[in-house]
């Protein structure tokens, strides 16, 4: 469900229903894909008849654990895996939600052995494998993603995502020993010692720049900014900002290569990037919920000046919403980096932007504006249903919510803005 079409399977399970209406496992499936279709309050029904008709199964045990988790029950959840393992033996995809409940409550070095667990008994299991060593690069554990990769690689030899992978953690992985740190208040950096000055005074131009634009804008000034320029982010992208140790990691070589087109596209990904910062830099080191990512890189991409920078690109925006936008299950699902469809990940950037800039228009001033939407951010990252923020924060129906950001988001592809 994370990589597919939430609706086709909300129709599948639905059907299921109908065929056996006291189908624990559709329910909960169901209710899996109505959460993440932000639709709470009937995924809640769902889970709670589930368990009125009774959990056999070993898989309808994994699905209710998987759908608490999905409520943002962190410590439910945490209760009941800890029951499962009580009288079932402890398989990949159960630590797998262990080592996540774990990182949202804040115990990194704990959930990073959780992983270790889950690599070991999930590396038959390509998919798992990727969102590990994905998870351990965004956890700065490198070293780790790349020992994985190139275990896992000797099973699944025909694997090109995961060899892909390995080949960005790789250029990261054998530069990390061999870096230099300068301070140019108030960026504190570590760079590869390949790096030429030409280079790094390039990127610290760009960051002194985009620091004093979001500064202005936002009326804050963070004090000490840690930037990590490797050859590699570990990651497809040319930056990207750690919630959890505030810090940015920047690629070399998208730098190096950035010219023409490329070069609006990678100085607005570092822009987008630190406008993270900003928004949680008195928040870093804190988890959140995977609810609140469209708000995130929505608001990222408005602090960063918008969408402009893809009419540079080959894309064209208006045919990749001829079938309407992307509901919320596959908005959130596309938009979060451990296991986006790539071919809908740019819709969802765009598609979040304009969603977010339908909440600033409806704000009665640009400080309201952002006071509100990070009141609204910060909400639904502690697993407020969104239907209830939007209406705490705006006053407004999760409805009229609904109908207005299509609304917006139809106007605007149509006028080329």
């Amino acid at each position: 469900m994370a990589r597919g079409n939430f609706k086709a399977a909300q129709r599948d399970y639905e059907l299921a229903l109908k065929i056996d209406g006291r189908s624990a496992l559709a329910r909960l499936n169901l209710a899996a894909t109505m959460l993440q279709d932000q639709q709470v309050e009937k995924g809640k029904a769902l889970l709670s008849k589930a368990f009125e008709l009774g959990l056999s199964t070993r898989e309808e045990k994994i699905t209710a654990l998987l759908t608490r988790f999905l409520l943002g029950d962190v410590e439910g959840t945490e209760k009941a895996v800890a029951l499962y393992l009580e009288s079932n033996p402890p398989v990949a995809t159960i630590l797998f939600v262990r080592a996540m409940v774990t990182l949202r409550s804040g115990h990194i070095d704990q959930a990073v052995e959780l992983l270790r667990a889950v690599a070991d008994k999930g590396i038959q299991n390509a998919a798992i494998v990727f969102q590990v060593a994905n998870l351990y690069v965004a956890l700065n554990r490198v070293a780790d993603a790349h020992e994985l990769l190139g275990r896992a690689l000797k099973l699944h030899t025909r694997s090109t995502k995961l060899a892909d992978q390995l080949r960005m953690v790789a250029a990261r992985f054998l530069s990390a020993g061999q870096t230099k740190t300068l301070l140019r208040e108030p960026f504190e950096v570590t760079y590869e010692v390949s790096t030429s000055p030409d280079l790094l005074d390039r990127i610290l131009d760009q960051c002194k720049r985009h620091y004093e634009s979001l500064a202005n804008r936002m009326s804050i000034r963070p004090t000490r900014i840690v930037l990590k320029i490797f050859d590699s982010t570990g990651f497809t992208s040319p930056a990207y900002y750690n919630n959890l140790t505030g810090d940015i990691t920047i690629s070399g070589s998208f730098f190096r290569q950035a010219q023409g087109h490329i070069d609006g596209f990678v100085s607005h990904a570092f822009n987008h990037e630190l406008a993270h910062l900003f928004v949680w830099n008195a928040k870093n080191q804190t988890t959140r919920s995977v609810n609140c990512l469209w708000i995130d890189e929505g608001l990222a991409e408005f602090l960063s000046g918008g969408v402009d920078y893809l009419r540079d690109l080959p894309l064209d925006l208006a045919s990749s919403f001829a079938d309407g936008p992307l509901a919320m299950s596959d908005l959130i699902g596309n938009i979060n980096m451990l296991w986006h469809d790539k071919t809908k990940n740019v819709k969802a950037y765009v598609q979040s932007y304009y969603m977010v800039d339908y909440l600033m228009e409806k704000a009665a001033s640009g400080r309201t504006a952002l006071v509100k939407i990070q009141d609204l951010l910060d909400r639904v990252a502690r697993d407020v249903p969104l239907e209830q923020a939007i209406v705490a924060v705006y006053g407004m129906a999760y409805v009229d919510f609904e109908k207005g950001w299509r609304s917006h988001l139809s106007s605007r592809l149509s006028g080329g803005e």
